[in-house]
Parts: structure tokens; C-alpha cells; sequence
């Protein structure tokens, strides 16, 4: 179906026939409407809100301005926003089950995508593990694949559950609709899996018996790349976790200095370890959470020595 085309208080909208009234009505007032709804993620290039507008909620996922070049890239190749609808609409048109974009807001300073939340859905990885969930994930994935659906990364976190077991794509972001996977690609993809702590190893065979066709052996293969990764993952970590980054923030008191995973459990609920080498026992305890340690969320070192202490997450039964 052809999508709307029409311009409102300055901003630019393409959306579905049933979205226009919307846009004349909750949404004319884009600044308004922003203002009062609910936000729920907060990144450096993006934004997550929830407004409730009568019978339906909506998601919008907001892209604030950016700088020169990016703004130049913009011009040549589109917004990230409007790469997000015209994704969505081609992931449907392959015929992959997918959360719909309903509109797509462009203006000189940014654009934002506006998505209705499916009530009583909740992502695959919530519903996690279930072994018949993972056969039938296995399936989906490969549905994914065939139709040369690309997204960076795919995972359980990405593809939402209705109550009834159907299965549908979200997040269009890092989303390429237009290129054919290589069998490598796949099984990187897949083996990305292995370190879900709702999918591991044994999951993984799981999904394989969905995933894989009639005479594939697929598992020794994506085992190896799992491994590959692993070792990646562990280098990277080791070295993000003393830098700040997405992961990662910079905190300072005035007798100290340390880093906390941004969106972590709150400090003043956690529990918190003395030691004498304050930034080595972080980065240990980061390594040893891979393996499924408890997950420290903070390190605070004395500015005039290595001694402070690393902060976890509290043990299940409030230990």
C-alpha cells in the first residue's frame, strides 16, 4: 500500500493512511507531544519514548540533530529515520513476519520513527529458555536468512512473541534488506547466540533443529566462530571497561575516581567489595561475568592509590 506524504508545522511525514489523523491531532505538535511522553532509553544518537494517545501507544524513537557531517550524509543518503521506515517496508514486502513503522518525521534538526506497541507481546529472549521456543526461533531465523534479511544484530532481543507463539521482526536500525548473506555471515550471526545467557550452548542445538535443513551440519562450524568471538568479546571487554563508551560511564567523588555500566543496578543497592587493586579486580570480575559470575556494575578507586572497591549486582534472595 502506497504510503501518505504530507508536511506539518515544518516537519516532513511519510506514514500509513491510518496515521494521518494522528498527525492532525496528538502529533501536530510534535514538540508538545514529545514533551509529555515517557522516556525510556537515552543514547548519544538516539532516543526511546512511549506516549499513550487514546486507545494505542506508541513507541517513537527519537534521532536528535547531529553534527556537519552527518547532517551531510543525511543529504546524500538519507536519514537514519527514513532508512528505518523504507527497511521496515521491504523487510514486509520479503514476506518476513515484522513490527510495522506506521510514520516517519523528518525536519532540518533530526527525524524520529513512530511505531504502535503490539499489547501483550513480550521479545523472544523474555520468554526464554524453552526448548520448543528455541526450535521454532530456529525457524524464524531462518525464514530471516532466506529472504536475505541482514540485521547486525539479530538476536532474541530483536524479534517479538505474541501469546499465541507468532513470531515478528523488530528494530530496523542496523538493518540491510538489500544484499544476499553469505552462509558465513549466517553462521556468525548464529553463532552470537552462544553467548545469550538464555541461549548457550545447549540452546543453540535447539535452534540448529529449526535452523537447518535436511542433510546441514551446521553446529561444529558455528561452535568454532562461537569460540573466535568469545576470545574477541573478552579482549574488547577487558579494554572497554576502563573507557568510557555505550557501556560504560566515568564517575568521580571527590576521594575518588572509577567507571559504572550506564543503565546498571542503582549503587546504593548494590554490594560492594574492598580491594587492593581497585581498576584490576573490575576488569577480572568483567571477564569472569562472560562465564556467568555475578555482574559487577562499578569501580571506585582512591585518586592517590590502586585501593577502593568494585560493586555487584545483588545475589538472588537479596544476598
Amino acid at each position: 500500500m502506497k504510503d501518505e506524504q504530507l508536511t506539518s508545522n515544518g516537519v516532513r511525514w511519510r506514514c500509513v493512511k491510518s496515521f494521518v489523523p494522528r498527525i492532525r491531532g496528538t502529533f501536530a505538535d510534535l514538540e508538545a507531544a514529545l514533551s509529555r511522553a515517557t522516556p525510556l532509553r537515552e543514547h548519544r544518537v538516539k532516543r526511546k519514548y512511549e506516549v499513550v494517545d487514546g486507545d494505542a501507544t506508541w513507541f517513537i524513537k527519537l534521532y536528535p540533530k547531529q553534527g556537519g557531517l552527518a547532517r551531510l550524509k543525511s543529504l546524500v543518503q538519507g536519514t537514519r529515520a527514513r532508512h528505518e521506515y523504507e527497511a521496515a517496508g521491504e523487510v514486509a514486502r520479503r514476506g518476513v513476519p515484522c513490527v510495522p513503522i506506521d510514520a516517519v518525521a523528518e525536519w532540518k534538526a533530526g527525524g524520529a520513527v513512530f511505531i504502535r506497541k503490539l499489547e501483550g507481546w513480550r521479545t523472544v529472549n523474555e520468554a526464554l529458555p524453552d526448548d520448543r521456543l528455541l526450535v521454532h526461533y530456529g525457524e524464524f531465523c531462518r525464514a530471516v536468512h532466506d529472504a536475505n534479511v541482514w540485521q547486525d544484530d539479530f538476536n532474541p532481543t530483536n524479534v517479538l512473541l505474541s501469546p499465541t507463539g507468532e513470531m515478528r521482526l523488530i528494530d530496523y536500525e542496523r538493518l540491510d534488506p538489500r544484499r544476499a548473506i553469505p552462509e558465513r555471515e549466517r553462521l556468525r550471526l548464529l553463532a552470537k547466540l552462544v553467548r545469550m545467557p538464555t541461549v548457550g550452548r545447549a540452546g543453540l542445538d535447539r535452534v540448529l533443529e529449526g535452523y537447518m535443513r535436511t542433510g546441514e551440519d551446521l553446529r561444529d562450524r558455528i561452535l568454532a566462530l562461537a569460540e573466535r568471538q568469545a576470545r574477541i568479546d573478552r579482549a574488547k571487554l577487558a579494554k572497554n571497561c576502563l573507557l568510557e563508551n555505550r557501556t560504560f560511564a566515568k564517575i568521580e567523588t571527590p576521594d575518588h575516581v572509577g567507571f559504572c555500566r550506564r543503565g546498571a543496578w542503582p549503587l546504593e543497592e548494590a554490594r560492594r567489595k574492598p580491594v587492593d587493586d581497585a581498576y584490576a579486580a573490575w576488569r577480572e570480575a568483567n571477564l569472569q561475568a562472560l562465564d556467568g559470575a555475578p555482574r559487577p556494575v562499578a569501580v571506585l578507586r582512591e585518586r592517590k592509590g590502586k585501593r577502593g572497591w568494585v560493586a555487584f549486582e545483588p545475589l538472588p534472595g537479596g544476598g
